[in-house]
């Protein structure tokens, strides 16, 4: 029963204190971004784009600190830490995450339109494995496009920034 006990990690400590200057940074930008959608809310759409503007005060920080953290080199310390540390790469993870994420569009795709269109149980198979199969060969590849493209970018100027710092630091 190991479930719910977690291994004691020992974080790297340049990687941990980055992080938490980030975080603080970033802290503050969702502060000032909630400050100025709340008066733009109340003052000219009268609270019609709530939903609009929680994505955007969820998502900019979320941004923020993944740009921020490979413009300063850390993002790969990070890769490389995570991946010395646990059986899964983030690579790997990122692939089964877009693959996933690709079935279950393709599900729900394949079962509406069976529902909606369909007049008979033959018509409800068929169309559930042509809708089905057409969006597994379209979402599977954008979600793994969409969630590694952004990883492997990121890592690959994070290592180009780590390297020119290491060449800096030994003139």
């Amino acid at each position: 029963m190991k479930l719910f006990l977690k291994k004691s990690k020992i974080p790297d400590e340049r990687i941990a204190h980055t992080k938490n200057k980030i975080y603080n940074e970033a802290y503050y930008l969702m502060v000032l971004l909630c400050l100025v959608f709340s008066s733009i809310n109340y003052q000219i759409y009268r609270y019609n784009m709530i939903l609009f503007s929680g994505i955007i005060i969820v998502t900019i920080p979320s941004l923020y600190i993944y740009i921020k953290s490979i413009i300063i080199g850390l993002y790969s310390d990070e890769v490389e830490v995570h991946d010395r540390n646990n059986k899964m790469s983030i690579s790997y993870k990122s692939m089964i995450l877009g693959i996933i994420f690709g079935l279950f569009m393709s599900l729900f795709f394949g079962v509406r339109s069976s529902l909606l269109y369909a007049h008979n149980m033959k018509q409800h198979i068929v169309y559930f494995i042509i809708v089905f199969l057409a969006c597994l060969a379209m979402y599977v590849p954008f979600f793994l496009t969409l969630i590694m493209t952004p990883h492997f970018i990121g890592q690959f100027i994070s290592k180009k920034i780590n390297s020119k710092n290491k060449d800096d630091d030994l003139e």
